[in-house]
């Protein structure tokens, strides 16, 4: 081969090793590139999910204390039955005891009127029944 030829084919070898640099410079650059949006892209998505992770938390935090309010106040009205059904109670027990009062004031009634009519009342029994009948 020539001097000429072998000048040629060196210079052909140069520029095809040339376009392999550049090629791969640009490979570089694309991969390069690519990386650095997928960087930001994922900087975005983390940014987005402590975001929403804070506000999970926060929504969270809301509904436990919601929870807790909703608990404190059934236990109110829990302890407000509570008292309610001890007053009824003692309503129903005092009511009872009155009935029993009144059950026996009416026997005694009805007995010392059986004494007054029979006339075997107290003197002072009898009087009291008179002036209760009037003139």
């Amino acid at each position: 081969a020539s001097a000429s030829e072998q000048t040629e084919q060196e210079r052909q070898r140069a520029f095809e090793a040339g376009v392999r640099a550049d090629e791969a410079q640009l490979r570089t650059a694309i991969t390069e590139g690519a990386v650095a949006t997928w960087q930001e892209r994922a900087g975005e998505v983390e940014e987005a999910l402590e975001s929403a992770w804070s506000e999970a938390k926060v929504h969270a935090k809301i509904s436990e204390q919601r929870e807790h309010q909703e608990h404190q106040r059934l236990l109110e009205a829990a302890a407000r039955a509570r008292q309610a059904e001890e007053r009824d109670r003692e309503t129903q027990g005092l009511i009872a005891e009155l009935m029993a009062r009144a059950s026996a004031a009416e026997a005694a009634l009805s007995a010392l009127r059986q004494e007054v009519q029979e006339g075997t009342a107290k003197p002072e029994v009898r009087e009291h029944a008179e002036e209760a009948r009037g003139p």
